[in-house]
């Protein structure tokens, strides 16, 4: 109880104190400004700084665009040197990025297109894209 009431005293005490001051108190010092009206000058000043923004904004969304993520070498205890032509469900799920339906996927793609030619290759199995096959590199046998 007290304290709903402490918190209403609190709000009107602010609500009345900013509704006393002058409008004249928060304008700046410069006399066109006070009264509401902007110069030629000024208002030329402020299109060119919103363009300025603006300009600087766009540079800045072009950058990011621009960069690429780095994937991260991954380091662990990973098999090394897979043979993905010969490798089962069990030793694939071992290697970084691969889960048990890439896995599977894998499989499919295997036995209805027959063995990998290359490494890249595996972009065409679903599950599987540029990222992953980054990571999985360091750890297939070259074909």
């Amino acid at each position: 109880m007290k304290l709903t009431s402490v918190c209403v005293a609190i709000m009107l005490a602010c609500v009345f104190s900013f509704s006393v001051v002058p409008d004249q108190v928060f304008a700046k010092s410069t006399s066109h400004e006070v009264t509401g009206k902007k110069t030629d000058k000024m208002a030329a000043k402020a299109k060119t700084e919103s363009k300025t923004r603006k300009k600087a904004k766009k540079t800045k969304t072009a950058k990011k665009k621009t960069t690429k993520k780095k994937t991260k070498i991954i380091t662990g205890d990973f098999p090394k040197n897979v043979d993905i032509n010969r490798a089962d469900k069990e030793l694939l799920m071992q290697l970084p990025g691969i889960g048990p339906k890439t896995a599977e996927a894998i499989l499919k793609y295997r036995k209805t297109n027959g063995k990998f030619k290359n490494a890249k290759d595996l972009i065409e199995v679903k599950g599987i894209g540029e990222k992953t096959l980054a990571k999985l590199k360091p750890f297939l046998k070259k074909i």
